[in-house]
């Protein structure tokens, strides 16, 4: 066999094989499902009018993430989770009117971080 180098065809081999499989771990992590545990990316801040959640009545910062917002009669309204996103797309618009209304009363609390 000939030696190439300190390393060997072997070792060359080796290390081929080595980076070869890197490049694909760090390709298929790449390729991570939207909304999964591991995706790290940030969503874009917006404003919002309100400064409690419509539907739980949390404290909210004066911003949110975009994808967790609704706009509503021209004003963009934020919520403090996913299921609340949900019960809000649920409601009529006579129940959100109601629920708004509440949501634009100062919070009692600071928002969570």
């Amino acid at each position: 066999m000939k030696k190439i180098g300190k390393w060997g065809l072997v070792g060359v081999m080796f290390l081929a094989l080595a980076f070869a499989m890197s490049s694909m771990t760090a390709s298929a992590a790449g390729k991570e499902e939207k909304g999964s545990a591991k995706t790290l990316k940030i969503e874009k801040l917006v404003p919002i009018v309100n400064p409690t959640c419509p539907i739980m009545g949390t404290a909210m910062d004066k911003t949110a993430p975009e994808n967790m917002t609704r706009m509503y009669n021209g004003q963009r309204i934020g919520f403090c989770c996913g299921e609340c996103l949900t019960k809000w797309d649920a409601m009529s618009d006579k129940e959100k009117d109601v629920a708004l209304k509440n949501a634009m009363k100062p919070a009692r609390t600071k928002p969570a971080k």
